[in-house]
């Protein structure tokens, strides 16, 4: 198996995810300085790192995230069909908070310190995506 490359929205500034937690813009600026390596799993399970975060970065609608799925691992040649055929599609982010106030029942995120970067099936934030015009396999 060839690696797959992708990339997609991680996290959307300013829109309520499925829990009711808004992520501020810049909530990740403090974290993406830090030293640690933020990992690339499959739902959230840390036994399950499936690849490697090529870019992170911040734009102005979210949490951008470039990777590749690790080559020839049995569950790895799974979620790669599945992101091909477009059945596996959704991003999401495992984070601390560090700083949030609460407004009307919604949390705002203003520092959340980035652990990881989760392909998901059911994303909470409707709009993190994996986008597909991104996804090619390497040479």
């Amino acid at each position: 198996m060839e690696a797959l490359h992708f990339e997609g929205m991680a996290a959307i500034f300013g829109e309520p995810d499925r829990t009711r937690d808004v992520f501020d813009c810049g909530a990740f600026t403090k974290s993406l300085r830090a030293s640690w390596k933020v990992r690339l799993l499959l739902n959230h399970n840390t036994d399950c790192v499936i690849g490697c975060i090529d870019d992170l970065q911040e734009t102005s609608r979210g949490l951008y995230v470039r990777a590749h799925i690790t080559p020839d691992l049995e569950v790895n040649r799974d979620v790669a069909r599945l992101i091909k055929d477009g059945a596996l599609d959704g991003l999401s982010v495992g984070f601390k908070t560090r700083k949030s106030r609460r407004d009307g029942g919604v949390r705002y995120i203003s520092e959340a310190e980035l652990w990881e970067v989760s392909v998901v099936t059911f994303p909470m934030a409707p709009n993190a995506r994996i986008e597909m015009h991104g996804c090619r396999a390497a040479a």
